[in-house]
Order: C-alpha cells, then structure tokens, then sequence
C-alpha cells in the first residue's frame, strides 16, 4: 500500500494519563482522562538557536562565517478547553477535588507552591486525535492523526468570566520522556520517541465526563 500524506482537521479528543516518577504510565484508577470538548490546543515549537559566528578581517571583508543548526528543546501549550472538567483539571494541575453525594463537583486550586517537599504540577502524558481528511472526506484507511507528547506539566491559564460561554485556559510545557514506550494501551505502532510525534491512527478513544481506569497492556 502507497504512503499517504493527509491533511489534519479539527481537535476531537485529547487524552490525559498520570505517569509514575520513572516516566512510565500510571495503572489502576483515576489515571486517565479523556475529553472530546476540547476548543483548541496551541502548540508552540521552542528552539536553542544555533551558534552564528563570522570572522571579519581588519579591512571589514568576511573570511569566514558559520551558522550552527537550532536544536528543538520542548513543546509550550496553550489549551482551551469547552467546559469545567473537575476529574481533567484535578490529572494536570494536581489540584484538589470537591467531593458532594459521590460526585465531582469541583477543585481547589493548588497551594503547591507553598510546599516544596512536593512537586508543583503531576507529570502526565498528552495525547490528541484530530480527523484524517483527503481531498473533500475523511480518509478511510486512516480516519484519524494522533498526536503524543510523552511528558508534560500544566498551569492555569487567563480565563474570563462574562455574557458568554467561559472557556478554561490552561498551559503547559513538555519534557523528554523516553519511558512512555507503547503507552498505557499499548496501541501504538512503536514505543513513542521523548518528545512525541504524531501518526496516522484507525480509531479514537471513547469519551467521557470523568476519570478512566485501565491497566497497562
């Protein structure tokens, strides 16, 4: 079968999974969370710059000049979510849930920052599935991209409060993870490099508004 290169449209799931300290995905319950109300997720490329020297001789002629290649360190996020996901909030900021009849109804910020002993934010990995699309359709034989970021923490973000829908903010930043490897489903095509990637998929995972419990494969 012929490579395909497929364009890539809308934002349909993101996924969110705790992860150990070693990096390597979190079993058991309340670990993973995935949300199909997501707005938008701005990804921002942060690169070292190369070196750029130039060797000037004393009659101001170039005798040599050199550019070093940029070196990709991370990825910075900016995510907008639909609505107030207690249970999603609660795996990227490490806050606090409330609690009411068995119910998540909601979080306290955390106060982490207070506390040094513990760390800021959780380590989660980040996944999103966008719609494979060819020419005026989705494609059928790979209905779906997704994207992997193996490690990543998160922040509240700017949000407003007004005449209009609020749309939570939050942001966040990625770090090399090389423990990730197949994933808590082990559903990918190979384990995932440390910064993540992308590749054409034949499904997305089924939604729901509260945590997911699975065991690794």
């Amino acid at each position: 079968m012929p490579d395909q290169c497929l364009a890539a449209i809308h934002l349909c799931r993101v996924r969110a999974t705790r992860l150990n300290d070693d990096g390597t995905p979190m079993a058991g319950p309340n670990n993973v969370y995935v949300s199909d109300k997501p707005i938008q997720l701005g990804v921002t490329p942060v690169l070292e710059a190369g070196k750029d020297s130039t060797l000037t001789g004393g009659c101001d002629c170039i005798i040599a000049t050199y550019r070093g290649f940029d070196k990709l360190k991370r990825f910075d996020f900016e995510l907008d979510l639909g609505v107030l996901e207690p249970d999603l909030l609660e795996l990227l900021l490490g806050s606090a849930i409330i609690t009411a009849s068995g119910e998540n109804i909601g979080q306290w910020w955390s106060e982490n920052a207070f506390d040094c002993s513990v760390a800021a934010q959780p380590n989660i990995c980040l996944e999103g599935w966008q719609t494979g699309w060819e020419d005026d359709r989705q494609s059928v034989s790979h209905p779906f991209v997704r994207w992997i970021w193996p490690s990543t923490y998160w922040q509240i973000a700017a949000h407003t409060l007004q005449n209009d829908f609020t749309q939570p903010k939050i942001t966040g930043f990625s770090r090399g993870n090389s423990a990730w490897g197949l994933g808590i489903f082990g559903d990918q095509p190979e384990a995932a490099g440390p910064l993540g990637g992308f590749f054409y998929d034949s499904q997305q995972p089924a939604a729901e508004c509260g945590y997911q419990t699975h065991a690794i494969t």
